[in-house]
């Protein structure tokens, strides 16, 4: 029972994300915020400067989704680690880990899956304790 409540503790959190932020989420959406509101639906003071920062990179234009599909591996690695939070296990977690069924040049397609998948990471993470 403590793993099925660990596991949709995020969800559940992510769900109140963007309910304040806006769905589908977007760099103003977020930048809309105050650091009190996000942390008000839960989000950690880490997870707040990520987001914040994923919002800012992506609406100062260096971050382009529509890019991905085209690149190869290592360059979206590359081009995503430049975000707080972002590391190498976030990104190749995803290319691993089925969220779209497609190849994996398809699996992050917008600003708003990497936010998700960045909520889905403790998911996941806590699902195999």
């Amino acid at each position: 029972m403590g793993d099925k409540r660990e596991a949709e503790a995020p969800a559940a959190i992510f769900d109140r994300f963007t309910a304040l932020a806006g769905d589908p989420l977007t760099p103003k959406g977020i930048l809309k915020l105050t650091d009190t509101e996000m942390r008000g639906v839960g989000l950690s003071r880490q997870k707040t400067a990520y987001l914040r920062d994923l919002a800012e990179k992506t609406k100062a234009g260096l971050l382009e989704f529509e890019r991905l599909p085209e690149l190869p591996e290592a360059e979206v690695i590359a081009h995503l680690t430049q975000v707080k939070g972002v590391g190498v296990w976030t990104v190749s977690g995803t290319w691993h880990v089925s969220l779209t069924c497609h190849s994996h040049k398809q699996r992050i397609r917008s600003f708003t899956e990497l936010c998700g998948y960045l909520r889905c990471r403790k998911t996941k993470r806590s699902s195999y304790r």
